[in-house]
């Protein structure tokens, strides 16, 4: 027979406790003021004129861009999550900027040689 002295029990076996949260964590959790950037209503107007200056559906535009049709709606929506990628890629397709005081304007200057190097002479 054992004795009771050889027997150690470890603290905390045989018992189905979750560890409470600190104080620490709780902080944190009350002073977390995390929030995302939503699209504006002079993004929105902006890409939906790009858009028709094209000549291009939502349809189309997903295509060009690469994403689906539902993407092209919400960025096209004021107050939806705002995708700084996918902004990118619509002004890179449709060639006008479409944030910042250059808004609205072409991304892409068309550059003529001949009449650039005849401007020189």
């Amino acid at each position: 027979m054992q004795a009771e002295s050889d027997i150690e029990r470890k603290w905390g076996a045989a018992k189905n406790q979750q560890k409470a949260s600190g104080p620490n964590l709780r902080k944190l959790e009350e002073d977390d003021d995390f929030h995302l950037k939503t699209v504006t209503q002079t993004l929105a107007d902006n890409i939906r004129w790009a858009r028709n200056e094209k000549h291009l559906t939502q349809v189309e535009l997903a295509a060009i861009v690469g994403e689906k049709v539902i993407m092209i709606r919400n960025i096209e929506t004021p107050g939806s999550i705002l995708n700084k990628a996918l902004v990118a890629k619509i002004e890179n397709r449709l060639g006008y900027f479409l944030r910042g005081q250059k808004a609205r304007q072409p991304k892409f200057q068309k550059s003529n040689t001949a009449s650039a190097s005849a401007a020189k002479k």
